[in-house]
């Protein structure tokens, strides 16, 4: 899938397809870049690479403090750490399946994953692909969570060979609720779901709302009934505009036919 012809809404289950291409991929990582996120940034270029067919731009890797300062933000990127070290990411939250709150490293109630309960002590990874908000043609991918230990499960995974196969939808949560039984230390989580959420802050008029809106029974009834609401009344304005334009070019033939006669 070349970077000219990926859909509006790009999929992981494609990954690493959008990064092996021309232009190529740029990693914006946290102005204090530690030796950990180095290695693992390292390795996962490497594994690009290697799910490359043809020989293309080699991966670049930039500071978020460069990032930001970049006029020109054209291209894939793939933006890792926690929103807090990385402007990158909060400067593409909106536009996120599943964003965080503002300032925050957690994640916003609403649209995108369905959190009835948020514990702010509760560890969670993401890992989200998106269409780039500066570029038609260009793929974001973002490997965060609420904390590092998020970050590493997400790390954890994108680096598994086995589950990359299992990838699918545009944003992969991990969690810490089932970790694995037989090895309760491990570092891989075992609680991991992939979900196809709307990239709601996109739909017209409506869109920063739904963003912002809790995802409560409550919301979405009062929203069913506005949106209810507002059809009616555009009903009730339009149907006598359409029955008099009816009747007004009903008229002029009727006119017509009586001449004839």
């Amino acid at each position: 899938m070349s970077s000219q012809t990926r859909n509006s809404v790009p999929s992981l289950k494609d990954f690493p397809a959008a990064f092996t291409e021309s232009p190529g991929v740029t990693f914006v990582v946290p102005d204090q870049l530690d030796p950990v996120t180095l290695t693992q940034v390292a390795t996962l270029t490497f594994a690009i690479g290697s799910s490359s067919f043809y020989a293309s731009q080699p991966p670049t890797i930039s500071t978020a403090e460069a990032y930001s300062t970049t006029k020109s933000k054209s291209g894939n990127f793939i933006l890792v750490g926690l929103p807090s070290e990385n402007k990158a990411i909060r400067d593409v939250n909106d536009y996120l399946p599943q964003p965080f709150k503002p300032a925050s490293d957690q994640l916003q109630e609403g649209f995108g994953v369905f959190l009835p309960k948020i514990d702010s002590n509760t560890s969670s990874g993401l890992m989200q692909i998106m269409p780039s908000p500066w570029d038609d043609t260009g793929t974001i991918l973002v490997l965060t969570g609420t904390d590092q230990q998020g970050v590493s499960w997400v790390w954890n995974t994108i680096l598994d060979h086995e589950l990359r196969q299992q990838f699918s939808g545009n944003e992969m949560i991990v969690g810490p609720e089932n970790r694995i039984a037989t090895n309760p230390d491990s570092a891989q989580p075992a609680n991991i779901r992939f979900e196809q959420s709307p990239i709601v802050a996109k739909i017209p008029i409506i869109g920063k709302f739904l963003q912002q809106s809790a995802q409560s029974e409550e919301g979405i009834s009062l929203l069913a009934i506005a949106l209810a609401g507002l059809f009616t009344f555009i009903a009730l304005k339009v149907a006598p505009l359409l029955s008099r334009l009816e009747i007004k070019f009903k008229r002029p033939a009727e006119h017509s036919t009586k001449e004839r006669e």
